[in-house]
């Protein structure tokens, strides 16, 4: 995170990049997380959707709410994957869950409060 930051080093997103997917390749899951952003945004890489969403998958499937909430954006837009409203909450709901706050007003905006209050 310090070099895709540039806290106490140049900032460097290839080298964030390359730590991130060791890391990631790793198991540890904020690191899957993290290297996803990073492919979906095209930072220190390739832009790639493709992979960003299996790094996402990984992560949202180990209770990743970053993750969560990402696979959630991905399938609403359809980025990298066929759009699907109803995974699209559905990853929203995991993440709104464990108190991401971007996914609850996804879901404020996709089904409305009433029913997000119910999940």
């Amino acid at each position: 995170m310090f070099y895709a930051e540039g806290k106490g080093v140049p900032k460097d997103p290839a080298r964030a990049v390359s730590l991130y997917r060791q890391a990631a390749e790793d198991g540890y899951i904020p690191s899957q997380t993290n290297l996803a952003v990073q492919l979906a945004a095209g930072t220190g890489a390739p832009k790639d959707e493709v992979e960003a969403l299996k790094w996402f998958r990984l992560a949202a499937g180990q209770d990743e709410p970053v993750a969560q909430f990402n696979l959630g954006v991905f399938y609403e837009n359809g980025r990298g994957i066929r759009a699907s409203k109803k995974d699209a909450i559905a990853w929203y709901r995991k993440a709104a869950a464990q108190g991401h706050e971007k996914a609850k007003v996804a879901l404020d905006r996709l089904i409305g409060k009433k029913t997000r209050k119910k999940a």
